[in-house]
C-alpha cells in the first residue's frame, strides 16, 4: 500500500509472460508531465497468460489514455490473497476506484454488456460494473470522454437526450455503438435541432438483425440540417412504439436486411404541412 505510479507512454502496472503482480496504491495515468504520447496507452495491462491482483485499496486517476482493454471475463471481483493465481487477468476489482480527471480519456470497449443510462453518473456506474470496479466517476467539468459499446444492449431511461452537444450531465452524444440494441423508455425524449439522427451499424459477428438497432417507447424529435433521418440502421431493427417527429426528412431508414416496425405515431413536418402515420 502507499505506492504511487505516474504513467505516460507506458502502462502503470504490467504483467506479461506468465507474470503476476500484486498491487495496491495509486496510478496517475496520463498525468501532465509524464513522458510520451499516451493517448492509447492502457492504465494497467496483463496478457492472456498473466495476472494482476489488486490486493488492497487502489485509486486510478485517468488524465489520458485507455482504461478498459479486455472483455468482461477478464475482470473479477473475487477475493484472492496476495500471491494467489486466479482465473481472470485482473482480480479483486472491487478494490479499484477510478476517477476521470480530464477530457480525452477513452474508458474502453465494452463487448456484450447489458448497460444502462439513467443519467451520466448512472451510465458511468454501469460501465464500472462491467469491469467489477468499486466505482467509476469523473471530475466536475469533464465532458468529452469516449466509450465504445458493441454486441450488447443499452437501456435508456434518462428524461432527455441531446444528439447535438455533450454536456456535463448528458454525454450520450459521445457514446460510439456497433451492433448494440438501444431501448428508450416511455419517459425519454431524444432531440436534435441540427439534423443529427440516431445511427446504428452492425458488424461481422451479428447473425440476426434483431441484435442491433433501436426500440423507441418515448419521443424522438429531429429537425434542422438537410433531409435529416430520425433513425437509421444497417442489418438491424427499428421498432417505434412511441412517437418520432422529423422535419423535412425521414423517420426510419433500414438497409442491408433491416426490419422497420411502427406501432404508434410518426410525424413528418414541413413548410407545406404535416404527414402522420
Amino acid at each position: 500500500t502507499g505506492n504511487i505510479i505516474n504513467s505516460g507512454i507506458y502502462s502503470g502496472v504490467v504483467a506479461t509472460d506468465y507474470g503476476k503482480v500484486d498491487f495496491a496504491g495509486t496510478i496517475n495515468h496520463g498525468i501532465s508531465g509524464a513522458p510520451g504520447n499516451y493517448t492509447d496507452t492502457v492504465a494497467f495491462y496483463a496478457d492472456e497468460n498473466s495476472k494482476i491482483n489488486f490486493d488492497n485499496t487502489v485509486a486510478i486517476n485517468m488524465y489520458k489514455g485507455l482504461l478498459i482493454s479486455g472483455n468482461k471475463n477478464d475482470y473479477s471481483d473475487n477475493t484472492s490473497t496476495p500471491g494467489e493465481i486466479v482465473a481472470a487477468r485482473y482480480n479483486n476489482m472491487q478494490n479499484v476506484s477510478v476517477n476521470i480527471k480530464a477530457d480525452g480519456v477513452n474508458i474502453g470497449i465494452f463487448d456484450g454488456g447489458t448497460l444502462s443510462y439513467g443519467n451520466e453518473s448512472s451510465y458511468l456506474s454501469s460501465l464500472g460494473s462491467y469491469a467489477k470496479l468499486n466505482s467509476l466517476t469523473k471530475d466536475s467539468g469533464v465532458i468529452n470522454y469516449e466509450s465504445y459499446l458493441i454486441n450488447g444492449s443499452l437501456n435508456v431511461t434518462a428524461p432527455t437526450i441531446s444528439l447535438d452537444t455533450a454536456t456535463f450531465n448528458d454525454a450520450f452524444k459521445n457514446i460510439v455503438m456497433q451492433n448494440q440494441l438501444v431501448t428508450f423508455s416511455n419517459g425519454t425524449t431524444v432531440t436534435s435541432t441540427t439534423g443529427n439522427g440516431l445511427v446504428m451499424g452492425s458488424n461481422s459477428t451479428a447473425t440476426s438483425n434483431n441484435t442491433s438497432g433501436y426500440i423507441n417507447n418515448g419521443t424522438i424529435s429531429i429537425s434542422g440540417g438537410t433531409n435529416p433521418i430520425g433513425t437509421y440502421t444497417s442489418f438491424g431493427t427499428i421498432t417505434n412504439n412511441g412517437q418520432i417527429t422529423v422535419k423535412d426528412g425521414v423517420a426510419m431508414t433500414g438497409v442491408n436486411g433491416s426490419s422497420l416496425i411502427n406501432t404508434n405515431n410518426i410525424n413528418i413536418t414541413s413548410s407545406t404541412g404535416t404527414s402522420t402515420g
